[in-house]
């Protein structure tokens, strides 16, 4: 009966020695974004469901010896499992304050005035995106057409330290985004030296920041208006749609001329007009939804159809169409298929039309035009926005 005490007391010690394990692995994971200890910890927990049958095994075999006290090492396990689901994520949560993942408690003090400096440094610099992914050296992407410029080490060191891997500048916007991946989750953190209107209803003017290459509007214009079976599994745009509208905008010489000179930079006129013409097209008075080749059907999986190109609902200019279907802005033909503005629209509703129209015509110019609303869900104040994906 005394070997049996002394093991009910060393299963007594267990339960607690498995509880601290299983909250420490838990929140080390947290910490480190590990799904490997994050399984470790699951493990855990399988073998603590174990260790509770030990001790209802121990109970019994005890009780006519000690009765009551018999059930210690079961009270301890159970006050064990209860401390460890309580408390655990309030662990957790501590651990995790002052970091990217809790946008709660960040960024603040030096973190907040870090970043800004950071977000100064790369304003104004014609800089688009900075890769900072961990074991891999920093990629920068400049605006097409930009020279390149040196990032300081110390910046990307910086970036780093906090886990961003992916950090986007937005020049016409006075915008920067500092991504991090976590979990299966994208954490973005905006800034911007002014305020960021709700999503949908800003200023959507394209400028050269929005262009990815130029090179594209040359590919546009060899391309013409068709384009076979073969040609199609060489290009991303749609020639039958944007071709058409670029030689009225911009007149049949000038696509000549882009389309003849094989890898010849696009001149800065042409980017001019070009943008001029871009601009024209995403305005709402241009009624591009109502193009003959974009449908929208109920019966299809993928509702939205672009000259045959089907977009997943997951796209956000999907989402923002079903939003103006219910609430009227866009409404059914009456083949229930093709779409139609209703006849008087506010400011906002334009607004929104033509976030719209620049969502469609991110896929139908394919490489040439990536153009985003940056949307968020909570204000952090002092132009501080956070958004997860």
């Amino acid at each position: 009966m005394q070997k049996s005490w002394t093991r009910a007391r060393r299963l007594a010690c267990g339960n607690i020695i498995a509880a601290f394990a299983v909250a420490i692995t838990f929140t080390a994971s947290a910490v480190l974004g590990s799904y490997l200890l994050a399984f470790a910890g699951l493990g855990l927990v399988v073998g603590i469901a174990g260790l509770g049958i030990a001790n209802v095994v121990a109970g019994f075999r005890l009780w006519n010896g000690y009765r009551w006290w018999s059930l210690a090492p079961l009270a301890t396990y159970v006050g064990c499992a209860a401390l460890v689901a309580a408390g655990t994520p309030f662990l957790m949560r501590a651990a995790l304050a002052g970091t990217p993942q809790r946008p709660d408690t960040f960024p603040r003090g030096r973190a907040k005035a870090g970043l800004e400096d950071v977000a100064t440094h790369l304003l104004g610099r014609s800089f688009k995106s900075i890769s900072t992914r961990s074991g891999a050296a920093a990629a920068v992407r400049m605006v097409d057409g930009s020279a390149p410029v040196a990032v300081p080490p110390d910046l990307l060191r910086q970036l780093r330290s906090y886990g961003f891997e992916e950090t986007f500048v937005d020049d016409t916007q006075s915008l920067v985004v500092f991504s991090r991946y976590y979990f299966r989750s994208w954490y973005h953190y905006l800034h911007t030296s002014g305020v960021l209107d709700p999503v949908y209803s800003r200023r959507s003017t394209i400028t050269s920041v929005d262009i990815e290459t130029w090179a594209e509007l040359s590919n546009i214009a060899r391309q013409g208006p068709e384009a076979s079976e073969a040609a199609r599994a060489q290009i991303v745009f749609e020639p039958s749609v944007v071709y058409p509208y670029l030689r009225q905008a911009l007149g049949q010489e000038m696509l000549e001329a882009l389309g003849r000179d094989t890898g010849a930079e696009v001149t800065p006129e042409q980017k001019t007009l070009a943008l001029k013409a871009l601009n024209e097209q995403r305005r709402a008075s241009s009624r591009l939804i109502e193009h003959p080749s974009i449908t929208y059907g109920d019966e299809e999986r993928f509702h939205l159809s672009l000259a045959g190109m089907r977009l997943s609902d997951s796209f956000w200019v999907v989402k923002l169409l079903q939003t103006l279907l219910r609430n009227g802005t866009i409404q059914r033909a009456k083949d229930n298929r093709h779409l139609r503005m209703k006849t008087e629209s506010t400011e906002l509703e334009e607004r929104q039309v033509e976030w719209l129209h620049i969502g469609l015509m991110n896929f139908l110019y394919g490489n040439l035009l990536d153009k985003r609303d940056h949307r968020y869900s909570m204000d952090l104040g002092d132009g501080w926005y956070f958004r997860r994906d």
